[in-house]
């Protein structure tokens, strides 16, 4: 999972607006952020190359963005676009001195969304924000797609169309739902001289941190090893197949979603043009960390939030590699 989380301050970055958005961002954000582990940054005006390609990156790889929509700038509301289109959460903020303008509404698009307005003083300012950056955490753990326009219509990110959200949504739909029902409804047959207790069978996925654990070939070597173990169960005319932990007296199943295998094409896509691909380098690590955390994030909400999944809830866990008994 990434080590560092990240939050982007976008506003309009003209001499006369950019001590505002640095006080937002350092003296507002970063305080209230700071105790979720949270690095604050701003765009770089000095950064060597296209600023606009640094503005997308840093877009792309922050857990969270603040946008400031004081007068509606246009590069500004084209970076929210870019963001809706990622399904990245964004909580937009206008700065205002005075009583808000009439002109200065959002415009039509997005009007019927909320957004914050914040005097430009810290002690207040801090204080009307906590809440609303609370609530996209909050939002974002629990798997939740955050709103907006095209998340609205769609019903999932539009860049997850078939990436994290729909791998996590197969494999909750084609493996754990029929899997949990071959248990409830007693589909394992015993092989002869097996003694485990089958009492209470819970289920594992083992989440990696590495797509290189999930290739199939890896899996393997697991088995092969005597790490992991083949398991079969009977569901709705169906036989799904996972694993278990060797040498139980409880039959306890575990799967590695090698589904997530594809993820690799979204990290390279996601890296940019003529960006160093190298599974090893900083950059690619990063990206592949945020796409893995993507995945467990939407299963569990998959998990949480379906109305008919109390069996599920009560018998599925997912489980980081690193802390999995596969770590050891």
């Amino acid at each position: 999972m990434p080590s560092q989380q990240r939050c982007f301050v976008i506003g309009p970055m003209s001499p006369e607006h950019l001590p505002k958005l640095e006080w937002l961002a350092q003296k507002v954000v970063q305080p209230i952020l700071k105790p979720h582990g949270f690095k604050v940054s701003t765009p770089n005006a000095n950064t060597p190359g296209n600023i606009m390609h640094h503005v997308i990156k840093s877009c792309d790889r922050a857990q969270l963005v603040v946008a400031d929509l004081t007068g509606n700038n246009p590069n500004v509301l084209y970076e929210m676009a870019i963001l809706d289109a990622m399904g990245r959460a964004c909580v937009p903020v206008k700065i205002e001195e005075e009583k808000e303008a009439e002109e200065d509404k959002p415009p039509f698009d997005r009007a019927a969304y909320r957004y914050f307005t914040i005097p430009y003083k810290t002690a207040e300012a801090k204080k009307r924000l906590k809440g609303p950056l609370t609530e996209a955490l909050e939002t974002r753990t629990r798997g939740d797609l955050f709103q907006n326009p095209l998340t609205d219509y769609f019903e999932v990110p539009l860049s997850s169309f078939s990436s994290a959200f729909a791998l996590a949504r197969g494999y909750y739909i084609n493996l754990i739902k029929p899997l949990v029902r071959g248990i409830t409804s007693n589909g394992w047959e015993r092989p002869p001289n097996d003694t485990r207790d089958t009492s209470d069978i819970k289920f594992e996925a083992v989440i990696p941190d590495d797509l290189d654990l999930a290739d199939r070939g890896a899996v393997e070597k697991l088995k092969n090893g005597g790490r992991i173990q083949f398991e079969e169960f009977k569901a709705e005319g169906r036989s799904v197949k996972v694993y278990s932990w060797p040498n139980e007296k409880l039959l306890q199943l575990m799967d590695i979603p090698t589904t997530i295998c594809t993820l690799a094409e979204t990290v390279r896509r996601r890296l940019g043009k003529g960006a160093n691909a190298d599974p090893k380098s900083a950059d690619y690590l990063e990206v592949q960390a945020d796409e893995i955390e993507q995945f467990m994030r939407y299963l569990q909400g998959f998990i949480d939030r379906d109305a008919y999944g109390y069996h599920v809830r009560e018998r599925v866990t997912l489980v980081p590699w690193a802390k999995s008994r596969l770590a050891a």
